[in-house]
């Protein structure tokens, strides 16, 4: 197990720092694999998704349930904690397409206002050519 992924199963699974964080509410985008730590507790609300990783698994589905959980939990000042196994397939790909959601805004404009920011070149060389 990669460091990157024992910091994502951590801050799941500490109820320390999930309070300190002022997180109440968890998408869990692989609840197959990763439980929900603190599901009984009634101070959490959870929304679990059974994601399998990889390219062949269709998100769409699941895009109107993630937006509506965030965007309820947002509106009444809750923080959320969306994260998959390792955080870098499942959980980013319904985070961009919340954002997406949310902005009105097409994934390119989206990425090219990242890049301002962004100092890894082979991130700036993907987004310039268009994807």
């Amino acid at each position: 197990m990669n460091y990157f992924t024992s910091l994502i199963l951590k801050v799941a699974s500490n109820l320390d720092i999930l309070q300190k964080n002022g997180i109440t509410c968890i998408v869990n985008c692989c609840s197959m694999v990763v439980p929900d730590y603190f599901k009984g507790d009634s101070s959490f609300a959870y929304l679990d998704l059974n994601l399998l990783d990889g390219g062949f698994e269709d998100i769409s589905w699941f895009c109107s349930d993630v937006v509506n959980f965030i965007e309820t939990s947002r509106l009444i000042n809750k923080k959320v904690l969306m994260h998959c196994e390792r955080g870098i397939s499942r959980s980013c790909a319904l985070a961009i397409a919340y954002i997406i959601c949310v902005s009105g805004k097409s994934m390119c404009i989206i990425l090219m206002n990242q890049t301002k920011s962004c100092h890894h070149r082979s991130f700036r060389g993907i987004v310039e050519r268009g994807l």
